[in-house]
C-alpha cells in the first residue's frame, strides 16, 4: 500500500479538527445555558468534593481567612491560615476541634503570615505541631506532652532572619520559609523560600529545637535545571524530597544530599506545565498531586511520571466567602495540598475553604512523560478517537486532542 504523503495527512488532520470544532459548536448550542460548556468545567463537574471544610471567610473558630496549607495526620486535619495567623484543627468530618497561635510577631505562638504546617506524633504522650512562620523568618513548634503533672504545652522556635552578621555554623537562617515537612523518622525539611534552598535538620525522633550543626542544605545549583527559585512546597516519600519550585514553575525531585533525580514542568497551562505551583503531596503509592496555583487546578501524575489527570477551574467570586458549599471543584489560588487514605485535601486559599476529594478511582495514566507535553511514541487514529471519547466524559482536554491530531499528522 502506498503511504499518504505528509501533506495529505495534514489536510486530513485539518478536516478532522474542523469536524470536531463543528461537533463542539453543536454541543454548545444544545447545552444548558446555566452551566459552562468548556472541557475544564466538564472536568470540574465530574470532580465534585465529598466534603468542604470551613464556614466561609471569617475570624471565628471554624472559619478561614486565607488557608495556606493543610496536613492530615492521626485522623485530624490541620489548616494554617495566613491572615488570621493561626492553625485550626478539624476532625475527619470537618468539625472544628481546636486552634493554635495568634497573629503577631512576638514569641509563644505569635504568627505572621504562616504558610506551612506539619504534625508529628513522637509517641502516645508527645505530639509536635510545626508551623512555617513566614514573615517572622522562623519555624515554630507547638508541643503537647503528658507527664506526672498532667498535660503540658509550650511553644518554641528556631531560625532568625538574614542579617549582616551571617554565621551559618552556629545559627539557623530563614527568609520567608513557606513549607515544612517531616519524614517517618522525624527529620525536618523546610522550604527556605527567600534563600532559594531546602534546609534539612537531621535530628530524628527528637522533640527538641534542632541545632545548626545538624543542618544540611541544597539549592539545586549543580543540577541541569539550575538553582531553585522561591521554592514553597515540599513533600517526602520513600527517601525522595519533592519540591514545588514555584519561581521556576517546576516540580523537582532530589535525594537528601541534594542530587537531583528528576524534574518536570515549565511555565504554561499544558498537562506538564504549571503557573506558580505552591504545594504538592505524594500518596502511599507514589502518586504525585500538585496544587497548580496560578492555573487554579490540581494536576496528578503517577509514580513513573506519567500524566493521570487535571481538574479544576477558576472561580474567584465573593459569593463563596459566605457560601463555601457552592462551586465545588472550582478554585481561587489553591495553595496547600495533602492526601491521606484516598482523600485529597486542597486549601482553596482565596475562596477561604478546604475542599476534599475522593481519589480512589483515578483514570489510567496516559503516555505523557514528565517534562513532555506531547504523547510519546506513535499516534494512531484509534488513539485520537479514544481521546475524543475521553473528552466527552471529562477525562481529557480539547488541547489533548489537538496535540494528538498534530502528532498523528507527522507520525500516524
Amino acid at each position: 500500500m502506498i503511504d499518504s504523503p505528509p501533506v495529505t495527512r495534514r489536510k486530513a488532520a485539518a478536516i478532522i479538527l474542523l469536524s470536531l470544532t463543528i461537533f463542539l459548536s453543536i454541543q454548545s448550542i444544545g447545552a444548558d445555558t446555566t452551566n459552562t460548556t468548556t472541557t475544564t468545567s466538564t472536568t470540574t463537574t465530574r470532580w465534585q468534593p465529598i466534603l468542604i471544610i470551613g464556614g466561609g471567610r471569617g475570624y471565628d473558630h471554624g472559619y478561614f481567612y486565607e488557608p495556606m496549607d493543610v496536613d492530615v495526620e492521626d485522623g485530624s486535619v490541620y489548616v494554617v491560615e495566613s491572615y488570621n495567623g493561626r492553625v485550626q484543627k478539624f476532625n475527619e468530618n470537618g468539625e472544628y476541634q481546636d486552634s493554635y497561635g495568634t497573629a503577631g510577631s512576638g514569641d509563644a505562638g505569635e504568627l505572621d503570615d504562616p504558610a506551612g504546617v506539619a504534625f508529628r506524633r513522637v509517641d502516645e504522650n508527645d505530639t509536635l505541631l510545626y508551623v512555617a512562620d513566614k514573615n517572622n523568618d522562623r519555624v515554630q513548634i507547638y508541643r503537647t506532652w503528658v507527664n506526672d503533672s498532667g498535660t503540658q504545652v509550650n511553644w518554641s522556635a528556631f531560625g532568625i532572619g538574614l542579617s549582616d552578621e551571617y554565621i551559618p555554623q552556629t545559627r539557623i537562617y530563614f527568609e520567608n520559609p513557606s513549607g515544612v515537612e517531616l519524614d517517618d523518622e522525624g527529620i525536618i525539611y523546610v522550604a527556605n523560600t527567600g534563600m532559594d534552598r531546602i534546609s534539612i535538620f537531621n535530628q530524628p525522633n527528637n522533640s527538641k529545637v534542632p541545632a545548626a550543626k545538624n543542618r544540611t542544605e541544597f539549592n539545586g545549583s549543580y543540577s541541569e535545571d539550575g538553582p531553585l527559585n522561591q521554592p514553597q512546597g515540599i513533600a517526602v516519600y520513600n527517601g525522595t524530597v519533592y519540591v514545588a519550585d514555584t519561581g521556576n514553575n517546576m516540580i523537582r525531585m532530589f535525594l537528601k544530599n541534594g542530587t537531583q533525580i528528576r524534574s518536570f514542568g515549565g511555565a504554561g497551562s499544558g498537562r506538564a506545565q504549571f503557573s506558580s505551583p505552591r504545594s504538592l503531596a505524594v500518596d502511599s503509592s507514589g502518586i504525585i498531586y500538585v496544587a497548580d496555583t496560578g492555573n487554579n487546578r490540581v494536576s496528578i501524575y503517577n509514580s513513573q511520571g506519567m500524566y493521570i489527570t487535571t481538574f479544576g477551574s477558576v472561580n474567584c467570586t465573593s459569593k463563596i466567602y459566605s457560601h463555601p458549599q457552592d462551586a465545588g471543584g472550582q478554585f481561587c489560588q489553591p495553595g496547600g495540598i495533602d492526601v491521606k487514605d484516598n482523600k485529597l485535601y486542597v486549601a482553596d486559599t482565596e475562596s477561604h475553604r478546604v475542599q476534599v476529594f475522593n481519589v480512589t478511582n483515578l483514570p489510567e495514566p496516559t503516555c505523557i512523560l514528565l517534562g513532555d507535553d506531547i504523547p510519546c511514541g506513535q499516534v494512531s487514529m484509534t488513539e485520537v478517537i479514544a481521546y475524543i471519547n475521553k473528552w466527552t466524559t471529562g477525562d481529557a482536554n480539547l488541547s489533548d486532542i489537538v496535540l494528538l491530531i498534530n502528532k498523528w499528522a507527522v507520525t500516524g
